[in-house]
């Protein structure tokens, strides 16, 4: 960086190596500071899905308007590992957020894992396959997974996909989407 140059808003300032440079280019000197860093580097390098990452399409099977006004459709896993057997760190906790995306949207409060899909009508129920609970659908709620619910370094965090009837609504026969936004983090 030149002295001279401005930089931001005019209430900027940036210290650097005793020198004051503010957006007016005054220069004033200064006593030599010590700026501390603390901080921790961890080495974890864990494998998403066997390196294929989030993304992913899951297709439910057909079913019939009778079975899903029972709700009656099958549950369907949509895969979500984490394989941390490689990486010199473990993870001391996984967080996952989860929200409605591409033009689905919450059923109810989101609370019980319900979603709306584009299709009138039509949702689908998502829970954990670890533990057979309800997923948030807001990235207010994250749920997190402790090494306790991993095994031999690898955390299944699936989630498990039901067809429902949404209550109010007609359903009719037709494709349908339901789409979710996963915000994976591990520390």
């Amino acid at each position: 960086m030149r002295r001279g140059m401005r930089y931001g808003t005019p209430m900027m300032a940036l210290m650097l190596n005793g020198v004051l440079l503010t957006p007016a280019s005054a220069v004033t000197v200064m006593n030599d500071v010590t700026m501390s860093i603390n901080m921790t580097i961890a080495d974890v390098t864990c494998q998403v899905n066997s390196g294929a990452g989030l993304s992913q399409q899951v297709n439910m099977p057909l079913m019939s308007l009778v079975d899903l006004q029972a709700n009656r459709g099958p549950m369907v896993e949509a895969p979500l590992t984490v394989d941390c057997t490689g990486s010199p760190s473990q993870p001391s906790s996984i967080t996952l957020s989860v929200e409605p995306t591409g033009g689905s949207s919450l059923l109810g409060s989101g609370d019980l894992g319900q979603l709306k899909t584009n299709q009138s009508g039509i949702g689908l129920k998502l829970t954990w396959k670890h533990d057979g609970l309800p997923l948030s659908l807001t990235s207010a709620t994250p749920r997190v997974f402790i090494p306790s619910m991993a095994v031999g370094n690898v955390w299944d965090l699936g989630i498990m996909a039901q067809t429902i009837a949404v209550p109010g609504e007609t359903a009719k026969g037709g494709e349908y989407v339901g789409a979710i936004r996963l915000n994976l983090r591990y520390s």
